[in-house]
């Protein structure tokens, strides 16, 4: 499969070249963008194909949109291939599925320590920077006001429909939650300010 999308890649590029859109001189580093689009495209595609399978679509929609917004901003662990990107990106939401619906007993409690281990977390690290795109101060303010703002926006809408009995409001706490195992995780690996080079 990685060698299709190279392929895939490659055939893009060199048509939006031969189109005239792209500029001939930076098709080396359109052809690596056009792979981190293809491998984003078939990791969304197994999360909503998995949603449809196991009848969680709209929690695999909420899995999706919170980390495109939340760890957008919070930064965290990249993998290092595109294999253990699309491992960790699917395990992830399985282990969320699997976890939601195990789980029956004292979820708003859960729900509440799940969201403030979240917030104490983006208040304290965030964000976890990426060796390969370090962040500007400026951007290190404003990635932390909106990591704050979108799991608190997050935290809220995940007790108050906790509170009226939607397992929902408990997939939104442990989405949170797993975000900040990732930060966890891309500190360990990495530091808080990504010293350290060798992932993705």
């Amino acid at each position: 499969m990685v060698i299709a999308m190279e392929h895939l890649s490659v055939f893009f590029v060199d048509l939006l070249i031969k189109k005239g859109v792209a500029d001939e001189s930076k098709r080396e580093r359109y052809i690596g963008g056009m792979q981190l689009v293809l491998a984003d495209i078939i990791n969304i595609s197994l999360v909503l194909l998995i949603g449809i399978f196991t009848k969680s679509l709209l929690y695999s929609a909420v899995y999706l949109a919170m980390m495109m917004l939340v760890r957008k901003f919070s930064g965290g662990f990249h993998a290092k291939t595109y294999w253990l990107c699309r491992l960790v990106t699917v395990g992830t939401y399985v282990l969320i599925f699997l976890m939601s619906i195990i789980i029956h007993k004292h979820k708003l409690l859960l729900t509440v320590i799940f969201n403030a281990a979240a917030f104490a977390t983006m208040l304290l690290f965030a964000p976890v920077q990426n060796p390969n795109r370090r962040l500007t101060t400026a951007e290190i303010k404003v990635n932390k006001v909106l990591a704050l703002l979108s799991t608190l926006i997050f935290s809220l809408a995940s007790v108050l429909l906790s509170a009226k009995g939607y397992n929902l409001g408990f997939v939104i706490s442990i989405i949170l939650l797993a975000i900040t195992v990732m930060m966890y995780a891309g500190m360990a690996v990495n530091g808080k300010r990504g010293e350290n080079d060798g992932i993705v």
